[in-house]
């Protein structure tokens, strides 16, 4: 993907809008574009993890866990970062490209350096998103009350 187009999908995430320059150009410089073939696990469920989160560039991808569908994640949209908070840091569900192939952006940042200073901010952010994406989750599985 050309440098240019991908630095305007990076600054286009909604969810790093909070993130000042500074906290963006850390996680710039460790991110690198990675292409998945259609029916390829990015992530697979129970592996441990591999100090790596994304931002979907293009593509379709879908999240499973239990073997239930959970979800599509939309493009533009971060994945990947509930591993850093689980309890073993392993992967709670698995995310399968199903329309590919798909690019994502993929931020390399081990735990240790997301819990120091220069990426309290990040550190944060994929905190929040993590509780709101297991809220959701815990919401999608309890059965209806009739």
């Amino acid at each position: 993907m050309d440098h240019e187009l991908l630095k305007k999908k990076f600054l286009q995430c909604k969810e790093l809008s909070s993130l000042s320059e500074t906290a963006m150009a850390r996680l710039w410089w460790r991110g690198s574009c990675v292409e998945y073939d259609a029916d390829t696990d990015i992530y697979a469920e129970g592996m441990l993890m591999d100090n790596t989160f994304c931002l979907l560039l293009s593509g379709a991808v879908v999240v499973t866990a239990n073997g239930q569908l959970l979800g599509q994640i939309p493009t533009g949209h971060l994945f990947g970062e509930v591993a850093y908070f689980s309890a073993n840091r392993t992967r709670t569900a698995t995310v399968r490209v199903v329309d590919g192939p798909a690019k994502v952006m993929m931020f390399r940042v081990t735990p240790e350096e997301l819990q120091s200073a220069n990426f309290a901010a990040i550190e944060s952010l994929l905190n929040n998103l993590a509780w709101e994406k297991r809220q959701s989750d815990a919401q999608n599985r309890q059965p209806l009350n009739r």
